[in-house]
């Protein structure tokens, strides 16, 4: 696991050079301070962001359009609900 992660840029706390000292992890120099970080294949976060690392999955899948996922991310990230009417804006009704 340290060789893969070595060589990919990752997000962790508390920094990955502190908590994997004596494990042989070299990647260091590609720590980024970011709740979430995407890396190819590999993507990150940290356990206090599991909304930015969703998206970030998300994104990656492209499970949504990209303005679907804005509006999931601006009601479930930033806990706007201006993201909940734009999401059921385009939503089918349930009435036809």
């Amino acid at each position: 696991m340290a060789t893969i992660i070595s060589t990919t840029r990752a997000a962790a706390q508390p920094t990955p050079s502190f908590r994997l000292a004596g494990t042989g992890y070299a990647g260091g120099h590609l720590y980024r301070d970011e709740p979430a970080v995407a890396d190819r294949d590999l993507i990150t976060g940290r356990a206090q962001s599991p909304v930015e690392f969703a998206r970030a999955v998300l994104a990656r899948l492209e499970v949504f359009e990209p303005w679907v996922l804005e509006s999931w991310f601006k009601l479930y990230g930033h806990q706007d609900p201006a993201g909940f009417f734009e999401l059921m804006s385009a939503a089918p009704s349930a009435t036809r």
